[in-house]
């Protein structure tokens, strides 16, 4: 753990034997010189906690035996010089804290397997180079805080299983290009602050089951897509739907929500 952590000149590393090694925390850590990776044997990791977080000047990255890791946090958060990402085997894996966050030079990203997975906060917060996501499995995920926040070049998003989560802070938050917000189940949700905020090209959500506070302001929805909305909330009492500066806001039907005991804020 934190062996080469800040070893800021190296610009290669030796393929050492590492078969027995369990635990890679911070191993190369802010290692911001190197520009590759050797297929180091990481059969016996169970954690590769900020392994590589902040090598930014990796533009690749080995398909490493990753069967057995439990904990991705961090593990390449920041590696913003890389462009592509291999298909790793990540069936164990429970938590995804900021595991690729900042990986801005990314441009596609593979269908890893998160069945196992809990904890997908800040996973891919930031990562503006990305155009599409695959539908990977989110079934037992339930904390999606700041998930996709920045992602700013996403076009579309799939229709994940989110019925399993709580909390969706800011999950989606400044998605600037995305149009549509698919029949994602929020009937779970305990907290959906500013999960749709800034997303300036979105003219359709049409999540359902949503009944804690939420806002939807900055967006491109129309009257229509409000009314959607509306619909779709859950019977409430005391919970807030904000639209200020939706060009439908005034020409939508407020009633709808209020009449499940929403306050509406136009």
């Amino acid at each position: 753990n934190g062996t080469w952590e800040g070893c800021s000149s190296l610009a290669s590393f030796p393929l050492l034997n590492t078969s027995n090694v369990a635990t890679f925390d911070a191993t190369w850590r802010n290692c911001i010189a190197l520009a590759s990776f050797p297929l180091i044997d990481t059969s016996s990791a169970t954690s590769l906690n900020a392994a590589w977080a902040g090598c930014s000047s990796l533009a690749s990255f080995p398909l490493v035996v990753t069967g057995g890791v439990l904990d991705f946090t961090d593990a390449w958060n920041g590696c913003s010089g890389l462009t592509s990402f291999p298909l790793i085997d990540t069936s164990s894996g429970t938590v995804f804290n900021s595991t690729w966050n900042g990986c801005s030079g990314l441009t596609a990203f593979p269908l890893i397997d998160t069945s196992a997975a809990l904890d997908l906060s800040t996973t891919w917060n930031g990562c503006s180079g990305l155009t599409s996501f695959p539908l990977i499995d989110t079934s037992l995920v339930t904390t999606f805080n700041t998930t996709w926040d920045a992602c700013s070049g996403l076009t579309s998003f799939p229709l994940i299983n989110t019925s399993a989560g709580l909390t969706f802070i800011q999950c989606w938050e400044n998605c600037t290009n995305i149009p549509t917000i698919p029949a994602l189940d929020l009937s779970a949700a305990t907290d959906l602050t500013d999960a749709f905020n800034n997303m300036f090209a979105l003219t359709s959500l049409e999540a359902t089951g949503m009944a804690v506070d939420m806002s939807v302001q900055n967006t491109a929805l129309p009257a229509v897509a409000l009314d959607i909305i509306y619909n779709n909330l859950a019977t409430v009492v005391g919970q807030t739907i904000v639209v200020t500066g939706t060009p439908g806001s005034g020409a939508d039907t407020p009633a709808i929500a209020t009449g499940k005991g929403w306050t509406h804020v136009a």
